[in-house]
């Protein structure tokens, strides 16, 4: 078995207990209608479960949210690692493979994961698109890449200064997940991919205009005259 799958059935566990009805119908509730238009009570009623559950399995909602983030974190980590181990002890850093580290974790889980994966991504996009506090606080533990993609795309783009490095990898996170969450929603108009291209086409598309976008050159202002 690929490594590829091997990645995609540990992010996906099989549901056997009310706390992983409870995350399954969480994530999907939240990724549709968004965190704060999604009561405890409507999760517990639609997983079928007691009142209490909800806060007997996680404490609260943002307990929940959290438990979800982490379930998936694991193995998108893991993936995520691999792919930098690869290109860590180069002498020279291609653009390219940091891209397709940021981008291919979660674009095979999109594609390959089945349902699971195109409601994680839905629910991430709505937590990262709305600034979630919870996720800014797990932001370390969510991405803990993001370090060594910084390091190494500042390598790969020398002589560019640090900052800019990272104000351009922030714009290519923003459009990597959009792009993503658009490819779960197959069929529904924009921001969805264009229905002629394949998921992998698509994916492909996505790293070279994020490739294209990080090695933009750099806009340089005429100085300003003295009165």
């Amino acid at each position: 078995m690929s490594t590829r799958t091997d990645a995609v059935a540990a992010i996906d566990p099989e549901p056997s207990s009310t706390a992983e009805r409870l995350l399954d119908v969480g994530e999907e509730l939240f990724a549709v209608h968004g965190i704060d238009a999604v009561s405890t009570r409507t999760i517990t009623a639609a997983a079928g479960a007691n009142s209490a559950a909800l806060h007997y399995h996680f404490g609260s909602k943002e307990g929940l949210v959290e438990a979800i983030l982490r379930r998936r974190m694991t193995a998108l980590h893991a993936r995520r690692q691999q792919l930098l181990d690869e290109i860590d002890d180069a002498a020279r850093v291609d653009p390219r493979r940091v891209v397709e580290a940021i981008v291919r974790p979660l674009a095979e889980f999109v594609t390959d994961g089945g349902e699971a994966g195109r409601l994680y991504i839905r629910f991430l996009a709505r937590l990262f698109f709305d600034r979630s506090s919870l996720l800014l606080d797990l932001a370390h533990e969510s991405f803990p890449a993001d370090e060594r993609i910084a390091v190494l795309m500042q390598r790969a783009l020398a002589p560019l200064p640090a900052s800019l490095v990272g104000l351009r990898l922030s714009f290519a996170v923003d459009a990597h997940l959009a792009v993503l969450a658009a490819l779960s929603r197959p069929g529904q108009g924009w921001p969805g991919p264009d229905p002629r291209f394949s998921a992998q086409e698509v994916t492909h598309a996505l790293v070279d205009f994020l490739v294209a976008g990080l090695n933009a050159p750099v806009t340089t202002r005429a100085p300003r005259r003295r009165r």
